[in-house]
């Protein structure tokens, strides 16, 4: 429901999508074939999609070095937060992700 939400705001479809990275203790690990097939993420061609088990740790080491942190700035100025609540599709996409009928 996220990615669809997302993608749906910013007019991409899953073909538009060059890299897919997948973190954290369940991403890092995850069966990528699987997670597509549950439709947990969008029907990319596997090649794109990257599993990386401790993203947040590589995140913040990269911000050890002054190259690291300039680049953290510059990605900083382009991220915005976006507040699913407000979305008045999440809800319905949300509730619909949920369903188990195939």
């Amino acid at each position: 429901a996220t990615i669809d939400t997302l993608m749906s705001r910013l007019n991409l479809s899953p073909d538009d999508l060059e890299r897919v990275v997948l973190t954290g203790s369940f991403g890092g690990q995850v069966d990528i074939s699987a997670a597509i097939g549950l439709g947990l993420i969008p029907q990319v061609n596997s090649e794109v999609i990257e599993a990386v088990p401790n993203g947040a740790g590589m995140g913040a080491a990269m911000f050890l070095s002054d190259e690291g942190f300039a680049l953290g700035e510059k990605l900083a100025i382009y991220a915005q937060q976006v507040d699913l609540e407000k979305d008045p599709m999440f809800i319905n996409r949300y509730i619909q992700s949920m369903s188990l009928n195939s």
